[in-house]
């Protein structure tokens, strides 16, 4: 039940639900994550939850923030003119939506523990 998604433009979602085994033990290129869920979690969920616009942009965003954090941490920049291009990337990408979707996920956890 492992899923096979492409790291590549994952906003054409490029994925397929492995179901059946193999003779061999297989492979899948760089381009390529294997997804396992851990027990208790459906890999259909999971599967569903990759299709997610939100999922989109947290791609996305991680994407921009993995191409600009090197030049950052190794001082290579003007890290105020740096900073302000990746957060208009962000916020283009829809940071904003992400933090408002985690917000609600985390006030809806707190509220169903009092």
């Amino acid at each position: 039940g492992d899923i096979i998604y492409a790291t590549v433009r994952p906003y054409l979602h490029n994925m397929c639900i492995i179901d059946r085994d193999f003779s061999k033990e297989p492979i899948v290129s760089t381009g390529f994550a294997v997804l396992s869920c851990i027990k208790g979690v459906y890999n259909k969920y999971l599967f569903y939850y990759l299709l997610s616009p939100v999922f989109d942009e947290y791609a996305a965003c991680s994407a921009i923030i993995d191409e600009y954090r090197p030049a950052l941490m190794c001082g290579q920049v003007d890290v105020d003119a740096y900073l302000l291009r990746m957060n208009e990337e962000l916020q283009n990408n829809g940071i904003d939506r992400i933090i408002s979707e985690m917000q609600k996920q985390l006030d809806s956890f707190l509220a169903s523990k009092s």
